[in-house]
């Protein structure tokens, strides 16, 4: 019995230690790589702001600020010209009303409150029905280009709107067309003259 209690003491030692050592590994690893991750983030969110509006540039991530809009907390970032006139500005904006949770849009916007477009940041839609809101998959995304609160109802047309539903997925383009609604909405109230 005591070469037993001996035994798994030494089995319990040895599991603490090996225990340590992948823990430490893992902490080095997510530390090295941290700054390449947040650097291909960087990279892939300002492909999309060019996707919108092509003069970006990567000083456009610098000016990142968060913003209470009416309903929803966003992220927004503001493109000026050379004279610091604001010509554009991107609103990353999250809903949980996907079919299978949070879809992230960034909704470009010009002074005028006209859409300059719309990019899927992030979203978990099931394959082959609600991954159509990726530009990658289908070009359904750009039907916000151009678009206003003034020349536009943000419903789908099988509720009175002017935005086309997937076959098969209601869910996923009814979310995105109300929080590109919702954003606009909040974003034009708050900048009434």
């Amino acid at each position: 019995m005591l070469l037993l209690n001996a035994y798994s003491r030494f089995a319990m030692r040895r599991l603490a230690l090996f225990a340590l050592i992948f823990l430490s590994l893992v902490s080095a690893v997510f530390f090295l790589l941290q700054n390449r991750i947040a650097q291909q983030n960087e990279r892939a969110l300002l492909r999309q702001f060019q996707e919108i509006y092509p003069a970006a540039e990567s000083s456009l991530l610098k000016t990142q600020q968060t913003l209470d809009l009416a309903h929803q907390r966003v992220i927004l970032y503001t493109l000026r010209d050379a004279h610091h006139h604001d010509i554009a500005y991107f609103i990353q904006a999250t809903t949980a009303k996907g079919y299978n949770g949070e879809i992230t849009l960034l909704i470009g916007i010009d002074p005028n409150h006209q859409l300059l477009g719309v990019r899927t940041v992030a979203h978990r839609e099931t394959a082959g029905l609600g991954d159509k809101i990726d530009r990658r998959i289908s070009p359904w995304i750009e039907s916000f280009r151009g678009k206003s609160r003034q020349n536009t109802r943000f419903s789908l047309k099988k509720d009175g709107g002017d935005f086309d539903a997937f076959t098969g997925a209601t869910i996923t383009p009814r979310a995105v067309v109300n929080l590109v609604d919702s954003v606009l909405n909040d974003w034009e109230t708050r900048n009434e003259p």
